[in-house]
């Protein structure tokens, strides 16, 4: 995706469909949206959205710039929501922030027709606010996939990059730069993502392998004492994020599927999660705890759609999508996403390919336009891998989506959120005004969606004696 202009971005809020018996949701009843433009390097790494942890920004790529956009001021075209932060030798293909400190990953080639074995190295860039100084290093010999900073002291930081030549690097930062010590660990797979639990004890990264990989750290993660590794029946793990208590971590597989397990039993996951559709669309990308009282999960398909599941029995699944259309440039019209529970959506997308099998020839109502990327050659095509669990014992809390129980209404205005090929770039769970809200980032703008934190409060009953 290339980026035309840099112009202060439109926030809207207005409603173009209102779904009949709309599914009660965790957020609140309608989105915001900006009108900015979000640079996607590469097709699978669609982490480009990051919450910032002091302030109610987000930080997204623009080519080679970072940008910073101010969620606060929603609906305030005058004023100046939308800057330009740094600018990095080569645009982020993965970034995230803590107190002021921005660390970003990606590559630069040394070849002008892009990145090939042997032509390309790791590129890791460093901006810090209190000196206003961007540094640009080269780390590891291929491209860093993933990008993580966690403070270990006052004034020190560790950032983790994943890289595709099997190596975990992890290097001490402060608040004024970078330090001189630097150190890898060899997993044997290229590494697509990882992330350290809120006690700093234990490590998890995924690949491309059907294993997760869970590393235990001594204090300040000065060095790691101990690695194992967790076999599953999915290959490609592409993100993964701890809850905020520590006790509970999830896994993203490229292949549609989500496995949550309980840190102090690790032999089988907790809970598992698939994507609404087996073709490349419904391919996951992005996993996000929401942190806090909220008690949610949050993942992003490569098109589309963005799960939303309580983590707090798992009983409760729910589906973003997206209009095929969600920002209309001519009408200055935003088409607001909708909520529906999943049996809801597998329901409906049933109906909608009964309907496009009943078409005796021509193109059927609201057909998926070809897809914009590398993976044409595999749009509508099976998956390669099985959901098959038969040589694994069955997780105790799984339970299969139920059937719908109801009518569902098939007509052109639902179709429009059944095929969307809106691209999602980014996923993040952001505090703005001391409230938590949901950022999707896309092709074609942002969407700041808040999360109805009061549905979300638990209050101890009692009787009367």
């Amino acid at each position: 995706m290339t980026i035309d202009t840099l112009t202060t971005p439109e926030s809207r809020e207005t409603k173009k469909y209102v779904s009949q018996g709309t599914t009660p949701s965790f957020l609140v009843p309608s989105s915001s949206y900006y009108n900015i433009n979000i640079t996607m390097s590469h097709w699978q790494l669609k982490d480009l959205v990051c919450s910032a942890s002091n302030t109610n920004s987000v930080y997204f790529p623009s080519g080679n710039n970072l940008m910073s956009l101010d969620l606060s001021r929603k609906g305030n075209r005058g004023s100046k929501c939308l800057k330009s932060v740094t600018k990095f030798e080569t645009s982020p293909r993965c970034l995230k922030e803590k107190d002021d400190l921005i660390a970003v990953g990606g590559v630069v080639s040394a070849t002008p027709q892009g990145v090939t074995l042997g032509s390309c190295r790791g590129l890791f860039g460093l901006y810090t606010k209190i000196n206003d100084s961007v540094i640009n290093k080269n780390v590891g010999t291929l491209i860093n996939n993933c990008v993580s900073l966690y403070k270990v002291s006052n004034s020190a930081y560790k950032t983790i990059l994943c890289n595709n030549d099997h190596n975990m690097y992890l290097l001490d930062v402060t608040n004024y730069g970078l330090a001189q010590s630097q150190m890898n660990i060899n997993v044997g797979v290229p590494l697509n993502h990882s992330s350290i639990s809120p006690d700093s004890k234990s490590m998890i990264a995924v690949g491309d392998s059907s294993k997760v990989f869970v590393l235990h750290s001594d204090e300040n993660m000065a060095d790691i004492k101990g690695q194992q590794s967790i076999s599953t029946n999915y290959l490609c793990g592409i993100s993964t994020d701890w809850s905020s208590s520590g006790m509970q971590f999830s896994v993203c597989f490229q292949d549609g599927a989500n496995l949550v397990y309980d840190i102090r039993r690790q032999d089988h996951a907790l809970h598992e999660i698939h994507s609404t559709r087996l073709d490349a669309s419904g391919d996951f990308r992005v996993c996000k705890f929401s942190g806090g009282t909220e008690d949610l999960l949050f993942i992003s398909e490569h098109q589309g759609r963005v799960h939303v599941v309580d983590t707090r029995d798992y009983s409760k699944h729910q589906v973003i999508l997206l209009p095929r259309v969600l920002h209309d440039s001519e009408a200055s019209t935003y088409n607001q996403p909708i909520v529906k529970s999943v049996e809801e959506v597998l329901a409906l997308d049933a109906a909608h390919l009964d309907q496009a099998n009943s078409q005796s020839s021509g193109l059927r109502l609201g057909q998926r336009p070809p897809m914009r990327s590398i993976l044409n050659d595999r749009a509508n095509q099976p998956r390669r891998f099985q959901y098959d669990t038969t040589d694994e014992p069955t997780p105790r809390h799984f339970e299969s989506p139920q059937h719908f129980i109801g009518e569902v209404t098939l007509d052109e205005d639902t179709v429009q959120y059944l095929d969307s090929s809106v691209e999602i770039c980014g996923l993040d769970v952001s505090r703005v005004h001391d409230s938590s809200s949901l950022v999707i980032g896309s092709e074609e703008g942002l969407i700041h969606w808040g999360i109805d934190s009061w549905k979300r409060r638990c209050f101890p009953s009692f009787e009367m004696f």
